[in-house]
């Protein structure tokens, strides 16, 4: 049983990574360590409240948060160059 948590545990990890790389790299914002951190702490949070269905689902519902906190569209940040 033990084994098994580890393996969820590690699973979201993985998603949670993956969603967070994906974001950061469509907002442009991978070498703001303040905004990253804010990121990871909401997407962790997501987990946690049971949205770890899959990572698109996963990402989707972290950028809805992010707007709703920035009051902009995430699609308005410009991608880094």
């Amino acid at each position: 049983m033990e084994a098994k948590g580890m393996m969820e545990e590690l699973s979201d990890v993985s998603m949670i990574n993956r969603a967070l790389k994906v974001i950061c790299r469509e907002l442009g914002v991978e070498r703001d360590r303040k905004l990253v951190l804010q990121i990871a702490t909401l997407l962790v949070r997501l987990v946690k409240e049971g949205h770890s269905l899959d990572t698109d689902h996963l990402i989707s519902i972290a950028k809805s948060h992010l707007s709703d906190i920035t009051g902009t569209s995430t699609s308005e940040h410009p991608a880094s160059s």
